[in-house]
């Protein structure tokens, strides 16, 4: 019996994030979590920690816990902000920045590869993705 397409994209979303995990631990020395945390906070920083938390759907304490140990390892900022002085907002130090850079395009470059290896157009499979991913969040409006 085949799978259902639910199951299909859950496990393939499943098995990427493994496989992410074993090369951002064995290439960068970082977990798979913590480059989600940096990858995400890239692009709209700075942020407030509440609203980082928000954009991966994980919950205050858990981005708490997460940036503090980002914090000692050098890679992320976190101050109180200026503006309100009960939000902290959160930004990639230097290194923190160069090291998500470097994995981000890494990781691109090897699902890249395995899709075509897989026999993949790698231009069809983005414009499917970005086609179904605007539908859904055009729902969710």
């Amino acid at each position: 019996m085949d799978k259902p397409v639910t199951f299909l994209v859950s496990e393939m979303v499943w098995l990427m994030n493994q496989h992410a995990e074993r090369r951002l631990r064995a290439e960068f020395g970082i977990s798979f979590s913590w480059f989600l945390l940096m990858v995400t906070l890239q692009p709209v920083q700075p942020v407030s920690q509440h609203d980082l938390a928000s954009c991966l759907s994980y919950s205050d304490a858990a981005v708490s816990k997460l940036l503090a140990k980002l914090t000692t390892a050098g890679y992320v900022k976190v101050i109180v902000d200026p503006s309100h002085q009960r939000k902290r907002l959160v930004t990639l130090t230097e290194a923190g920045d160069s090291l998500v850079t470097v994995a981000a395009k890494a990781l691109e470059e090897d699902f890249l590869q395995k899709l075509v290896r897989a026999g993949v157009d790698t231009v069809q499979y983005t414009d499917m993705n970005t086609k179904i991913r605007d539908l859904l969040i055009k729902e969710q409006s």
